[in-house]
Protein backbone atom coordinates (compact mmCIF):
# COMPACT_ATOMS: atom_id res chain seq x y z
CA UNK A 1 0.00 0.00 0.00
CA UNK A 2 1.38 3.45 -0.77
CA UNK A 3 2.73 5.14 2.04
CA UNK A 4 2.17 8.77 2.87
CA UNK A 5 5.89 10.27 3.06
CA UNK A 6 7.44 13.51 4.63
CA UNK A 7 11.03 14.89 3.85
CA UNK A 8 12.20 17.55 6.04
CA UNK A 9 14.68 19.95 5.05
CA UNK A 10 15.87 21.85 8.68
CA UNK A 11 17.46 25.42 8.30
CA UNK A 12 20.93 26.05 7.97
CA UNK A 13 22.73 29.38 8.54
CA UNK A 14 19.64 31.23 9.70
CA UNK A 15 21.30 34.73 9.31
CA UNK A 16 21.28 34.17 5.03
CA UNK A 17 19.21 34.00 2.77
CA UNK A 18 18.40 29.94 1.90
CA UNK A 19 20.28 29.55 -1.59
CA UNK A 20 20.67 25.57 -2.18
CA UNK A 21 17.99 23.55 -2.56
CA UNK A 22 17.58 20.19 -0.68
CA UNK A 23 19.15 18.10 -3.21
CA UNK A 24 19.55 14.66 -1.74
CA UNK A 25 15.86 15.36 -0.45
CA UNK A 26 14.51 15.96 -4.36
CA UNK A 27 16.33 12.71 -5.52
CA UNK A 28 14.64 10.05 -3.02
CA UNK A 29 11.16 11.91 -3.71
CA UNK A 30 11.82 10.76 -7.43
CA UNK A 31 12.81 7.56 -6.27
CA UNK A 32 10.02 6.96 -3.92
CA UNK A 33 6.90 8.82 -5.96
CA UNK A 34 8.23 6.47 -9.15
CA UNK A 35 7.61 3.84 -6.50
CA UNK A 36 4.27 4.95 -5.63
CA UNK A 37 4.40 6.75 -2.81
CA UNK A 38 3.21 10.27 -1.81
CA UNK A 39 5.52 12.28 -0.85
CA UNK A 40 5.85 15.95 0.53
CA UNK A 41 8.63 17.82 1.30
CA UNK A 42 8.56 20.17 4.61
CA UNK A 43 11.01 22.96 3.60
CA UNK A 44 11.68 23.99 6.87
CA UNK A 45 14.94 25.85 5.82
CA UNK A 46 13.35 27.82 2.84
CA UNK A 47 10.37 29.45 4.44
CA UNK A 48 11.68 30.92 6.84
CA UNK A 49 10.90 35.19 8.09
CA UNK A 50 12.54 38.15 6.33
CA UNK A 51 15.81 38.98 7.08
CA UNK A 52 15.36 42.28 8.77
CA UNK A 53 14.54 40.93 12.26
CA UNK A 54 17.23 38.00 12.40
CA UNK A 55 15.84 37.51 16.25
CA UNK A 56 12.21 38.01 15.68
CA UNK A 57 12.52 34.78 12.64
CA UNK A 58 15.19 33.01 15.74
CA UNK A 59 12.38 33.13 18.23
CA UNK A 60 9.13 32.50 16.35
CA UNK A 61 10.35 29.99 14.16
CA UNK A 62 10.15 27.07 16.74
CA UNK A 63 6.76 28.10 17.35
CA UNK A 64 5.55 28.04 13.91
CA UNK A 65 6.90 24.39 13.47
CA UNK A 66 5.56 23.23 16.64
CA UNK A 67 2.29 24.36 15.16
CA UNK A 68 2.82 22.57 11.85
CA UNK A 69 3.43 19.30 14.16
CA UNK A 70 0.24 20.02 15.87
CA UNK A 71 -1.58 20.11 12.83
CA UNK A 72 -3.06 17.17 10.49
CA UNK A 73 -0.34 17.89 7.75
CA UNK A 74 2.08 16.61 9.50
CA UNK A 75 0.42 13.24 9.80
CA UNK A 76 2.22 10.62 7.30
CA UNK A 77 3.39 6.90 7.85
CA UNK A 78 7.01 7.50 7.55
CA UNK A 79 9.15 10.93 8.19
CA UNK A 80 12.48 11.20 7.18
CA UNK A 81 15.08 14.30 7.86
CA UNK A 82 18.56 14.97 6.76
CA UNK A 83 21.40 17.12 7.43
CA UNK A 84 25.01 18.60 7.69
CA UNK A 85 26.69 17.75 11.22
CA UNK A 86 26.47 21.55 12.06
CA UNK A 87 22.46 20.87 11.92
CA UNK A 88 22.62 18.28 15.00
CA UNK A 89 20.90 19.99 17.45
CA UNK A 90 17.91 21.24 15.50
CA UNK A 91 17.59 17.65 14.43
CA UNK A 92 17.52 16.15 17.77
CA UNK A 93 15.17 18.82 19.08
CA UNK A 94 13.18 18.17 15.84
CA UNK A 95 12.53 14.44 16.04
CA UNK A 96 12.14 14.41 19.51
CA UNK A 97 8.84 16.74 19.06
CA UNK A 98 8.02 15.07 16.46
CA UNK A 99 7.77 11.87 18.37
CA UNK A 100 5.77 13.61 21.14
CA UNK A 101 2.93 14.35 18.62
CA UNK A 102 3.34 11.32 16.17
CA UNK A 103 4.69 8.57 18.25
CA UNK A 104 3.28 6.08 15.56
CA UNK A 105 5.14 7.26 12.62
CA UNK A 106 8.29 5.75 12.09
CA UNK A 107 10.89 8.45 11.80
CA UNK A 108 14.29 8.14 9.79
CA UNK A 109 17.38 10.14 9.70
CA UNK A 110 20.48 9.91 6.97
CA UNK A 111 22.99 12.40 5.19
CA UNK A 112 25.90 13.64 6.12
CA UNK A 113 25.01 14.41 9.65
CA UNK A 114 24.15 10.36 10.34
CA UNK A 115 26.86 9.28 7.90
CA UNK A 116 29.57 11.13 10.16
CA UNK A 117 28.86 10.08 12.95
CA UNK A 118 26.58 7.11 12.85
CA UNK A 119 27.90 5.83 16.38
CA UNK A 120 27.42 8.97 18.07
CA UNK A 121 24.18 9.54 16.29
CA UNK A 122 22.02 6.59 17.36
CA UNK A 123 23.33 7.02 21.25
CA UNK A 124 22.19 10.99 21.22
CA UNK A 125 18.64 10.85 18.60
CA UNK A 126 15.93 9.43 20.72
CA UNK A 127 13.19 10.36 18.69
CA UNK A 128 14.74 8.46 15.34
CA UNK A 129 13.54 5.10 14.96
CA UNK A 130 16.19 4.00 11.80
CA UNK A 131 19.17 5.39 10.21
CA UNK A 132 20.09 5.30 6.70
CA UNK A 133 23.99 5.39 6.19
CA UNK A 134 25.84 6.52 3.00
CA UNK A 135 24.10 7.09 0.01
CA UNK A 136 20.35 6.76 0.07
CA UNK A 137 18.53 6.21 -3.71
CA UNK A 138 18.88 2.71 -3.15
CA UNK A 139 18.09 2.34 1.05
CA UNK A 140 15.07 4.43 1.06
CA UNK A 141 13.11 2.33 -1.13
CA UNK A 142 14.01 -0.53 1.28
CA UNK A 143 13.24 0.98 4.45
CA UNK A 144 9.54 2.22 2.68
CA UNK A 145 9.50 -1.37 2.02
CA UNK A 146 10.19 -2.28 5.76
CA UNK A 147 7.40 0.14 7.09
CA UNK A 148 4.87 -0.65 4.53
CA UNK A 149 5.29 -4.54 6.07
CA UNK A 150 5.47 -2.71 9.55
CA UNK A 151 8.69 -4.57 10.37
CA UNK A 152 11.98 -2.49 10.44
CA UNK A 153 15.08 -4.37 9.36
CA UNK A 154 16.80 -5.99 12.31
CA UNK A 155 19.95 -4.80 10.70
CA UNK A 156 22.01 -3.46 13.42
CA UNK A 157 25.61 -3.43 12.41
CA UNK A 158 27.29 -0.11 10.24
CA UNK A 159 30.56 -0.02 8.57
CA UNK A 160 31.99 2.94 7.75
CA UNK A 161 35.59 4.05 6.32
CA UNK A 162 37.65 5.89 8.79
CA UNK A 163 41.27 7.63 7.74
CA UNK A 164 44.50 5.89 9.32
CA UNK A 165 45.20 7.03 12.90
CA UNK A 166 48.94 6.81 11.40
CA UNK A 167 48.71 10.82 9.62
CA UNK A 168 51.89 9.74 8.01
CA UNK A 169 50.21 6.15 6.31
CA UNK A 170 49.05 6.40 3.00
CA UNK A 171 48.60 2.15 2.52
CA UNK A 172 44.68 2.95 2.90
CA UNK A 173 41.62 3.03 4.52
CA UNK A 174 40.62 1.72 7.93
CA UNK A 175 37.25 0.38 9.10
CA UNK A 176 35.42 0.88 11.58
CA UNK A 177 32.44 -1.26 12.86
CA UNK A 178 29.80 -0.92 15.47
CA UNK A 179 26.64 -2.07 17.00
CA UNK A 180 23.80 0.72 16.20
CA UNK A 181 20.48 1.55 19.19
CA UNK A 182 18.35 1.42 16.15
CA UNK A 183 17.72 -0.78 12.87
CA UNK A 184 20.36 0.41 9.81
CA UNK A 185 20.18 0.54 6.22
CA UNK A 186 23.01 0.61 4.00
CA UNK A 187 24.28 0.73 0.85
CA UNK A 188 26.90 -1.37 -0.22
CA UNK A 189 30.32 -0.22 -0.31
CA UNK A 190 30.66 0.16 -3.96
CA UNK A 191 27.88 2.92 -3.47
CA UNK A 192 25.02 3.91 -6.03
CA UNK A 193 26.40 4.12 -10.06
CA UNK A 194 25.93 8.02 -10.39
CA UNK A 195 24.22 8.07 -13.94
CA UNK A 196 21.57 5.89 -12.61
CA UNK A 197 20.20 7.98 -10.34
CA UNK A 198 17.17 10.72 -11.07
CA UNK A 199 16.95 14.47 -11.63
CA UNK A 200 16.41 16.40 -8.71
CA UNK A 201 12.84 16.15 -8.10
CA UNK A 202 12.10 20.15 -8.82
CA UNK A 203 8.43 19.45 -9.71
CA UNK A 204 8.00 18.21 -5.55
CA UNK A 205 9.35 21.99 -4.15
CA UNK A 206 6.74 23.91 -3.57
CA UNK A 207 9.66 26.67 -2.02
CA UNK A 208 11.90 26.25 -5.78
CA UNK A 209 11.37 29.91 -5.88
CA UNK A 210 12.94 30.69 -3.23
CA UNK A 211 16.23 28.94 -4.50
CA UNK A 212 15.91 30.05 -8.17
CA UNK A 213 15.76 33.90 -6.90
CA UNK A 214 18.20 33.81 -3.98
CA UNK A 215 22.29 33.76 -4.45
CA UNK A 216 24.66 31.00 -4.54
CA UNK A 217 28.14 31.24 -5.62
CA UNK A 218 29.26 33.67 -7.59
CA UNK A 219 25.59 35.42 -8.14
CA UNK A 220 26.14 36.16 -4.36
CA UNK A 221 30.09 36.83 -3.96
CA UNK A 222 29.79 39.67 -2.58
CA UNK A 223 26.95 39.41 0.13
CA UNK A 224 27.81 35.71 1.00
CA UNK A 225 29.12 36.79 4.94
CA UNK A 226 26.47 39.54 5.51
CA UNK A 227 23.42 37.90 4.68
CA UNK A 228 23.72 36.06 1.83
CA UNK A 229 21.63 37.89 -0.86
CA UNK A 230 22.52 39.10 -4.62
CA UNK A 231 23.11 43.07 -5.87
CA UNK A 232 20.45 41.77 -8.39
CA UNK A 233 18.34 39.47 -10.19
CA UNK A 234 19.23 35.82 -10.41
CA UNK A 235 18.20 33.14 -11.86
CA UNK A 236 20.20 29.83 -10.41
CA UNK A 237 19.66 26.53 -9.41
CA UNK A 238 22.59 23.81 -8.66
CA UNK A 239 23.73 20.14 -10.05
CA UNK A 240 25.81 17.57 -7.89
CA UNK A 241 28.55 15.83 -10.19
CA UNK A 242 30.58 13.88 -8.28
CA UNK A 243 30.31 12.22 -4.93
CA UNK A 244 33.34 11.54 -2.55
CA UNK A 245 36.86 12.74 -3.39
CA UNK A 246 40.35 11.21 -4.22
CA UNK A 247 42.67 12.90 -1.57
CA UNK A 248 42.77 12.85 1.86
CA UNK A 249 43.17 15.45 3.56
CA UNK A 250 43.54 14.82 7.14
CA UNK A 251 40.92 17.40 8.24
CA UNK A 252 37.96 15.92 6.00
CA UNK A 253 35.79 12.90 5.68
CA UNK A 254 33.99 12.94 2.40
CA UNK A 255 34.29 8.33 1.96
CA UNK A 256 31.63 7.97 4.36
CA UNK A 257 29.25 7.46 1.21
CA UNK A 258 31.49 4.37 -0.24
CA UNK A 259 35.10 3.59 -0.77
CA UNK A 260 35.70 4.75 -4.20
CA UNK A 261 35.14 8.65 -5.35
CA UNK A 262 32.96 8.69 -8.41
CA UNK A 263 31.78 11.00 -10.72
CA UNK A 264 28.95 11.67 -13.34
CA UNK A 265 29.01 11.29 -16.86
CA UNK A 266 30.11 14.34 -18.63
CA UNK A 267 27.09 13.92 -20.89
CA UNK A 268 24.58 13.14 -18.15
CA UNK A 269 25.73 16.32 -16.53
CA UNK A 270 25.38 18.38 -19.77
CA UNK A 271 22.01 16.95 -20.21
CA UNK A 272 20.88 18.32 -16.76
CA UNK A 273 22.04 21.91 -17.43
CA UNK A 274 20.32 22.07 -20.68
CA UNK A 275 17.10 20.61 -18.63
CA UNK A 276 17.61 23.27 -16.12
CA UNK A 277 18.06 25.92 -18.98
CA UNK A 278 14.78 24.83 -20.82
CA UNK A 279 12.28 24.44 -17.95
CA UNK A 280 13.40 27.03 -15.42
CA UNK A 281 15.60 29.53 -17.70
CA UNK A 282 18.32 29.41 -15.22
CA UNK A 283 21.44 31.69 -15.91
CA UNK A 284 24.14 30.26 -13.28
CA UNK A 285 24.60 26.87 -12.23
CA UNK A 286 26.22 26.16 -9.33
CA UNK A 287 28.61 22.82 -8.28
CA UNK A 288 28.13 21.20 -5.24
CA UNK A 289 30.67 18.94 -5.00
CA UNK A 290 33.66 18.19 -2.43
CA UNK A 291 35.42 18.85 -5.82
CA UNK A 292 33.93 19.11 -9.32
CA UNK A 293 37.16 18.27 -11.17
CA UNK A 294 39.37 15.11 -9.90
CA UNK A 295 42.05 16.04 -12.82
CA UNK A 296 42.47 18.56 -15.60
CA UNK A 297 42.02 16.25 -18.51
CA UNK A 298 38.32 15.47 -16.63
CA UNK A 299 37.85 19.55 -16.60
CA UNK A 300 38.80 19.97 -20.15
CA UNK A 301 36.88 17.41 -21.04
CA UNK A 302 33.60 19.13 -19.27
CA UNK A 303 34.08 22.25 -20.99
CA UNK A 304 34.72 20.84 -24.25
CA UNK A 305 31.25 19.16 -24.31
CA UNK A 306 29.56 22.31 -22.82
CA UNK A 307 31.06 24.26 -25.74
CA UNK A 308 30.18 21.52 -28.37
CA UNK A 309 26.52 21.42 -27.54
CA UNK A 310 26.89 25.76 -27.06
CA UNK A 311 25.82 25.46 -23.14
CA UNK A 312 28.51 28.44 -22.51
CA UNK A 313 26.47 31.18 -24.92
CA UNK A 314 23.42 30.72 -22.69
CA UNK A 315 24.61 29.69 -19.39
CA UNK A 316 27.65 30.65 -16.26
CA UNK A 317 29.10 28.38 -14.15
CA UNK A 318 31.03 28.13 -10.84
CA UNK A 319 32.36 25.01 -9.24
CA UNK A 320 34.82 23.82 -6.05
CA UNK A 321 37.90 22.12 -7.14
CA UNK A 322 41.45 21.52 -6.20
CA UNK A 323 44.13 24.26 -7.54
CA UNK A 324 46.74 21.31 -8.08
CA UNK A 325 44.45 19.15 -10.00
CA UNK A 326 44.24 21.85 -12.51
CA UNK A 327 46.76 23.88 -15.20
CA UNK A 328 47.02 27.45 -17.23
CA UNK A 329 44.94 25.55 -20.00
CA UNK A 330 42.42 23.87 -18.19
CA UNK A 331 41.30 27.07 -16.38
CA UNK A 332 41.47 28.59 -19.71
CA UNK A 333 39.05 26.07 -21.57
CA UNK A 334 36.81 26.28 -18.50
CA UNK A 335 36.58 30.02 -18.64
CA UNK A 336 35.89 29.31 -22.32
CA UNK A 337 33.16 27.02 -21.32
CA UNK A 338 31.50 29.44 -19.08
CA UNK A 339 33.14 29.23 -15.84
CA UNK A 340 32.69 32.45 -13.63
CA UNK A 341 33.58 30.76 -9.85
CA UNK A 342 36.45 28.91 -8.82
CA UNK A 343 35.97 27.90 -4.99
CA UNK A 344 39.10 26.74 -3.58
CA UNK A 345 40.19 24.87 -0.10
CA UNK A 346 43.63 26.09 0.21
CA UNK A 347 43.99 26.15 3.98
CA UNK A 348 47.61 27.48 4.53
CA UNK A 349 50.89 28.38 2.30
CA UNK A 350 52.86 26.94 4.76
CA UNK A 351 54.98 23.48 3.75
CA UNK A 352 54.89 23.02 7.38
CA UNK A 353 51.04 23.05 7.75
CA UNK A 354 50.23 21.77 4.23
CA UNK A 355 52.40 18.57 5.20
CA UNK A 356 50.81 18.04 8.83
CA UNK A 357 48.01 18.38 6.76
CA UNK A 358 48.64 16.09 3.82
CA UNK A 359 47.73 18.22 1.38
CA UNK A 360 49.87 19.43 -2.11
CA UNK A 361 52.41 17.68 -1.14
CA UNK A 362 52.56 14.78 -3.84
CA UNK A 363 52.82 18.39 -6.17
CA UNK A 364 55.67 18.88 -8.18
CA UNK A 365 56.81 22.29 -7.22
CA UNK A 366 55.07 22.56 -4.13
CA UNK A 367 53.59 25.52 -2.56
CA UNK A 368 55.51 27.45 -5.35
CA UNK A 369 53.17 25.27 -7.44
CA UNK A 370 50.31 26.49 -6.09
CA UNK A 371 50.93 30.16 -5.57
CA UNK A 372 51.69 30.13 -9.46
CA UNK A 373 48.07 28.14 -10.28
CA UNK A 374 46.06 30.45 -7.85
CA UNK A 375 47.99 33.78 -9.67
CA UNK A 376 46.52 32.25 -13.05
CA UNK A 377 43.49 31.44 -11.85
CA UNK A 378 42.46 35.03 -10.90
CA UNK A 379 43.96 36.53 -13.96
CA UNK A 380 41.93 34.70 -15.84
CA UNK A 381 38.77 33.59 -14.10
CA UNK A 382 35.89 36.69 -12.33
CA UNK A 383 36.61 35.26 -9.22
CA UNK A 384 38.54 32.88 -7.32
CA UNK A 385 37.35 32.23 -4.17
CA UNK A 386 39.31 30.89 -1.21
CA UNK A 387 39.59 29.60 2.05
CA UNK A 388 42.08 28.80 4.89
CA UNK A 389 42.18 27.63 8.14
CA UNK A 390 44.27 28.39 11.27
CA UNK A 391 45.35 26.61 14.56
CA UNK A 392 45.76 23.45 12.83
CA UNK A 393 48.54 20.87 14.65
CA UNK A 394 51.89 22.21 13.96
CA UNK A 395 50.48 25.54 13.54
CA UNK A 396 53.14 28.45 14.45
CA UNK A 397 53.16 32.06 14.31
CA UNK A 398 56.21 31.62 11.97
CA UNK A 399 53.59 29.44 9.86
CA UNK A 400 50.77 31.75 9.43
CA UNK A 401 53.39 34.52 9.10
CA UNK A 402 54.62 32.36 6.02
CA UNK A 403 50.94 31.80 4.93
CA UNK A 404 50.47 35.40 4.76
CA UNK A 405 53.55 36.35 2.85
CA UNK A 406 52.84 33.86 0.49
CA UNK A 407 49.59 35.78 -0.14
CA UNK A 408 51.13 39.05 -0.77
CA UNK A 409 52.91 36.52 -3.76
CA UNK A 410 49.68 35.73 -5.19
CA UNK A 411 48.87 39.14 -5.54
CA UNK A 412 49.02 42.73 -3.37
CA UNK A 413 45.23 42.65 -3.60
CA UNK A 414 44.96 38.95 -2.71
CA UNK A 415 42.93 38.18 0.63
CA UNK A 416 41.07 35.10 1.52
CA UNK A 417 37.15 34.76 1.47
CA UNK A 418 37.31 32.69 4.42
CA UNK A 419 39.22 32.01 7.00
CA UNK A 420 38.16 29.02 9.98
CA UNK A 421 39.70 27.46 12.99
CA UNK A 422 40.82 24.37 12.76
CA UNK A 423 37.35 22.11 13.30
CA UNK A 424 37.66 18.27 13.90
CA UNK A 425 34.80 15.85 12.54
CA UNK A 426 33.95 12.33 13.26
CA UNK A 427 35.93 10.53 11.12
CA UNK A 428 38.70 11.87 10.39
CA UNK A 429 42.88 12.14 11.60
CA UNK A 430 41.85 15.40 13.35
CA UNK A 431 39.27 13.41 14.91
CA UNK A 432 41.18 10.81 16.37
CA UNK A 433 44.12 13.23 17.09
CA UNK A 434 41.36 15.62 19.76
CA UNK A 435 40.17 12.51 20.86
CA UNK A 436 43.25 10.75 21.90
CA UNK A 437 45.32 14.09 23.53
CA UNK A 438 42.58 15.25 25.29
CA UNK A 439 40.74 18.06 23.31
CA UNK A 440 37.44 16.55 23.13
CA UNK A 441 36.11 15.26 26.78
CA UNK A 442 32.74 14.51 25.46
CA UNK A 443 32.09 13.77 21.84
CA UNK A 444 28.63 14.19 21.91
CA UNK A 445 28.37 17.06 23.82
CA UNK A 446 31.45 18.80 21.25
CA UNK A 447 28.86 17.58 18.14
CA UNK A 448 26.06 19.05 19.23
CA UNK A 449 27.92 22.18 20.06
CA UNK A 450 29.30 23.03 17.20
CA UNK A 451 27.23 25.26 15.48
CA UNK A 452 28.89 26.31 11.99
CA UNK A 453 32.51 25.54 12.22
CA UNK A 454 33.37 28.98 12.99
CA UNK A 455 33.48 30.17 16.33
CA UNK A 456 36.70 28.23 18.01
CA UNK A 457 35.91 25.02 19.99
CA UNK A 458 39.90 24.32 20.54
CA UNK A 459 43.34 25.73 20.01
CA UNK A 460 45.64 22.88 19.03
CA UNK A 461 48.51 25.60 19.32
CA UNK A 462 50.89 26.79 21.47
CA UNK A 463 49.55 30.51 21.50
CA UNK A 464 46.96 31.48 23.66
CA UNK A 465 43.19 31.64 22.37
CA UNK A 466 43.36 35.58 22.19
CA UNK A 467 46.33 35.74 20.41
CA UNK A 468 44.92 33.16 17.79
CA UNK A 469 41.69 35.35 17.29
CA UNK A 470 44.05 38.09 16.51
CA UNK A 471 46.36 35.61 13.99
CA UNK A 472 43.37 34.45 12.23
CA UNK A 473 42.16 38.22 11.78
CA UNK A 474 46.02 38.84 10.19
CA UNK A 475 45.30 35.62 7.82
CA UNK A 476 41.59 36.77 6.49
CA UNK A 477 42.74 40.42 6.31
CA UNK A 478 46.44 39.05 4.82
CA UNK A 479 48.67 41.19 6.86
CA UNK A 480 50.72 41.02 8.96
CA UNK A 481 50.38 44.34 10.92
CA UNK A 482 47.54 45.31 13.49
CA UNK A 483 44.26 43.59 11.93
CA UNK A 484 41.13 45.20 11.81
CA UNK A 485 39.35 44.44 15.02
CA UNK A 486 36.32 42.36 12.95
CA UNK A 487 35.65 39.10 12.58
CA UNK A 488 33.34 37.72 9.81
CA UNK A 489 32.55 34.45 11.45
CA UNK A 490 31.63 34.91 14.96
CA UNK A 491 28.42 35.60 17.23
CA UNK A 492 25.78 33.32 19.38
CA UNK A 493 22.29 33.45 17.66
CA UNK A 494 19.73 31.55 19.83
CA UNK A 495 17.70 28.79 17.94
CA UNK A 496 15.00 27.11 20.30
CA UNK A 497 17.67 28.04 22.85
CA UNK A 498 20.74 26.32 20.84
CA UNK A 499 23.81 28.29 19.72
CA UNK A 500 24.39 28.93 16.19
CA UNK A 501 27.07 31.01 14.98
CA UNK A 502 27.06 34.04 12.57
CA UNK A 503 28.88 37.33 11.14
CA UNK A 504 28.35 40.14 13.18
Amino acid sequence: MPLKIILVNPPIREWSKPNVPPMGLLLLSDILRKAGHQVLIEDINATRADLSDVTAWTRTSPERTLDWMKSPAAECDMLGITGLITQWSYVKWFTAQYKKHHPNTVVVAGGPMVSNAPEYFTQDMTGVDAIVVGEGEISVLDVARDVEKRTLSTKREVRITTQPVDAKSRTGLEWNTFESRVPVYQTKDAGVPLDSIPFPDYENLATLDTYLHNAVGYTNQNRKWVDGSSEGEVRNLSIVSTRGCVFRCRFCQPRYMSTTARMRSVGVICDEMEMLIDKYDVKYIHFLDEITFFSKNRAIQFADEVIRRGLHKKIEWGCPTRIDTQDERSIKRCREAGMVWMGLGVESLSPTVLTAMDKYVHLEGGVERVIENIRHARSVLPVVDTSFIVGYPGETRETMQETIRNMHRVGEDFKPDACFYASPIPGTWLWDYAMKNGFIKDPVAYIADMGENAVMRMNFTDIPDDELSVWKRRVEQATLGEPEGRDLHVGPLKWANIEYSYPT
